[in-house]
């Protein structure tokens, strides 16, 4: 049999002596039924096919599908064995496409999915971060990628701020604040430049990607930007530990997701932006009502912080008074971590040393670091606890009279932005007014006493 088998081989490479049907080549062979063996096995019918690989003289492997069947005399005596081979190598090929397009579809379809998901969350979850981090980690789990994050612009557009991530490494770039500057750094920092995906088939050859030490299995990278028309607001990153794990469908299927995600993000950030005016209308109102019939300055000072972390949430709020006649700015009220901070209260201090405070009121003007690491400081700090990572300071000023200022700090960075410093300008104006009346209802009060021990 083995040598009718490699007998076939050669027929088949001479292209001569077989028989074709749908692609496959195949040829007959007859042998004696001579064994007990042969007789016991085949008992006149015919056997299942089976399926034998030669290696070919060229070093290459054909696929052969033999089936034999028992030829009898008339009388019932066995006369030969008939044994048909067939090279299935198309037909083995044919199934493996069909396997690999099932397969394909059986992944579009799970992306599809996906992008259906997003927009449904996104008609559910009204609040920006949980939106984000569900996105994420759906995309990451159900395309099977070692990683998924979101970047978006925020006020300061040089930069793309990582949103939200997958996993412990997502975590702990969101805690380093991660950014990457737009244009110039990384393959995210060039698709939000230019509005264009990018692929990034092995890392170590593009030029553009970013070697992140806390993704050190990253071997392919995929960015997509997210688009509002024509306004890119961020990006979706993915990553995979494989090479070339990306083609140009995954990039369709992923702008489907981009861009449910870029109106799901536009849709919640405008609730939010409703949201927190209301919130600040509220809060504007309720610090105008309490401290206008309030005339005592401890008083005015702890509404003005219930207020501010109500809206803000800081994790140390001061507020300096200024003393014009000696040049100094003393501690009213200073709070962290909800703990007053009685050590530092009525400390005193000329303007003249080097502090934020002193800085807003020499020039009166807002302040306002999102990143003391990242930024240049107009003066050195002064640390009263915990190390404070972003700051914003704001003077307090009446009918051009300087009284003070007030300062909200966070232990993280980033925490504060434009919007804040509005907010915070806004109530700033109303307690300025309402510490200059208490001021001069305490100057009213003191003359009425003096004049009392004249008489």
């Amino acid at each position: 049999m083995e040598a009718a088998f490699r007998e076939f081989v050669q027929i088949r490479d001479r292209g001569r002596g077989c028989h074709s049907q749908g692609g496959e080549k195949s040829t007959t062979f007859y042998y004696p039924c001579l064994s007990k063996g042969n007789r016991q096995s085949l008992l006149g019918e015919k056997t299942q096919p089976h399926v034998r690989h030669f290696i070919h003289k060229e070093n290459y492997e054909i696929p052969i599908e033999l089936s034999d069947v028992a030829v009898y005399s008339s009388h019932g005596d066995p006369l030969y064995i008939l044994s048909t081979a067939r090279d299935i190598t198309e037909r083995i090929k044919v199934e493996n496409s069909l396997q690999n397009t099932a397969k394909d579809l059986e992944r579009r379809i799970v992306q599809l999915q996906v992008a259906a998901e997003v927009a449904r969350d996104a008609a559910k979850v009204h609040r920006l971060q949980p939106l984000l981090d569900k996105a994420v980690d759906l995309i990451k789990d159900r395309f099977g990628f070692y990683h998924a994050g979101i970047f978006l612009l925020r006020d300061d557009e040089n930069y793309a701020v990582l949103t939200a991530a997958t996993g412990e490494a997502g975590q702990i770039m969101i805690e380093r604040g991660h950014k990457l500057r737009i244009g110039r750094v990384g393959i995210v920092g060039y698709v939000v430049e230019s509005g264009e995906a990018r692929i990034a088939l092995d890392v170590g050859e593009d030029p553009v990607h970013f070697e992140n030490p806390v993704l050190p299995e990253t071997r392919s990278e995929m960015a997509i930007p997210l688009k509002l028309g024509d306004i890119v607001i961020g990006a979706l990153d993915v990553q995979s530990r494989h090479p070339a794990a990306f083609d140009e469908e995954d990039i369709s299927v992923l702008k489907i997701v981009a861009d449910q995600l870029a109106v799901a993000i536009q849709n919640v950030q405008l609730l939010e932006g409703f949201r927190e005016y209301a919130q600040q209308l509220e809060g504007l109102y309720e610090t105008t009502l309490v401290t206008s019939s309030v005339l005592d300055t401890e008083r005015i000072l702890e509404r003005l912080h219930i207020q501010i972390s109500k809206l803000i949430a800081p994790d140390v709020f001061l507020v300096g008074l200024y003393h014009e006649d000696l040049q100094e700015i003393s501690i009213a009220h200073a709070v962290e971590d909800s703990r007053e901070l009685t050590s530092l209260i009525s400390r005193q201090f000329s303007v003249k040393e080097e502090s934020l405070l002193g800085w807003i009121i020499e020039h009166r003007e807002c302040l306002l670091i999102k990143d003391f690491e990242e930024e240049e400081l107009p003066v050195k700090p002064r640390q009263y606890g915990k190390e404070v990572l972003s700051w914003l300071g704001v003077p307090l000023i009446v009918r051009d009279r300087l009284i003070g200022a007030v300062s909200v700090q966070s232990f993280q960075r980033n925490t504060f932005d434009d919007e804040d410093r509005r907010l915070v300008e806004a109530l700033a104006t109303q307690v300025a007014i309402s510490l200059e009346n208490a001021r001069l209802f305490e100057e009213a009060e003191q003359r009425a006493k003096e004049l009392e021990t004249v008489r």
